[in-house]
């Protein structure tokens, strides 16, 4: 079942593109818990709740819900709501690799629901596939089975061109490595996505990202004249620039000192708080790890819930 959701506020949900997937029923379901509570405590709302049990709504109540609010939009509405949207879906994802005669496989069976201004930490020893389930969920690599939903969009399906547009616009990676282009300045680097996507004047947007980043006045340093700190601020406020709904960070904090690393995550996590966007974070540290909603480990291919967060 799928509706139109142009009624929407445009600052709460985009309106697909034509000849995008309309937003279907499927894709998500809310508990009336963790919308209605909040709803009812911003304005008056009679919805029962039942001593706070848990029942499904459909998306298309949901959103009823929503168009009764939609005149004076609140940000705490506009984040409870956003955080019933999934932003990525594996469905059976697998993944294989050939050396000679023998295959490695680094993704099995892979399932994994990421919703908006969830944070995940990705566990696991190296090589036990951390960096292909980022590349995989990112459009970077294709799956040999399986189904990557990104925004609603089965992005298996798209070709080079399509792609590509879909993760400039939805998609902010952090590698660990930096990978900026020596031969742009750090605000030239920032404001490349925005260029590809055809941005008039994306100059300001990047200064201003770099000056939150705590780089104000070293905009027009190349990578070489900088340390590796701020390189990794140079790349974090390239894959927060237009603003994405996804933030796929591969060990961001690996090459970094501790407290250049607690930086480093503070802007990641306030990027989630703030603009309810989702962060998957490969890592092998522990006070990264904590800062999650969800830990998982990847082992021999396979995702499991992790016990890390209880530690």
């Amino acid at each position: 079942m799928s509706f139109n959701t142009e009624f929407l506020a445009p600052d709460i949900l985009t309106v697909p593109e034509r000849g995008s997937p309309a937003l279907t029923a499927k894709h998500s379901t809310v508990s009336v818990c963790s919308l209605t509570a909040v709803l009812c405590d911003v304005r008056e709302q009679e919805i029962e709740i039942e001593q706070c049990r848990t029942r499904e709504l459909s998306c298309e109540r949901r959103l009823t819900y929503w168009r009764h609010y939609e005149r004076k939009p609140h940000r705490t509405v506009r984040l409870a709501f956003e955080s019933t949207l999934s932003v990525l879906e594996l469905h059976s994802v697998s993944k294989r690799f050939h050396r000679g005669e023998e295959t490695i496989t680094a993704l099995d069976s892979a399932q994994l629901t990421v919703r908006a201004g969830e944070l995940i930490a990705l566990l696991g020893p190296s090589g036990s596939g951390k960096s292909t389930l980022l590349h995989v969920a990112g459009g970077l690599e294709t799956p040999d089975e399986g189904r990557v939903i990104l925004a609603g969009e089965d992005i298996t399906r798209l070709n080079a061109g399509q792609l590509a547009r879909s993760r400039r616009r939805h998609i902010g990676f952090v590698f660990q490595f930096f990978q900026l282009l020596p031969a742009l300045t750090a605000v030239e680097n920032v404001e490349l996505p925005l260029l590809l996507d055809g941005e008039r004047r994306p100059r300001r947007a990047a200064a201003r990202l770099l000056e939150r980043t705590g780089l104000g006045g070293r905009e027009d340093r190349f990578p070489g004249e900088l340390s590796g700190g701020e390189m990794q601020r140079v790349a974090i406020a390239r894959a927060l620039v237009a603003n994405p709904q996804l933030i796929l960070a591969d060990e961001p904090t690996g090459n970094l000192d501790s407290a250049t690393g607690a930086v480093i995550m503070d802007m990641l996590t306030e990027q989630v708080r703030d603009t309810g966007a989702a962060l998957v974070l490969a890592t092998h540290d522990p006070s990264a790890a904590r800062r999650a909603d969800r830990a998982l480990l990847l082992r021999d291919g396979a995702l499991s819930a992790s016990a890390a967060l209880d530690a």
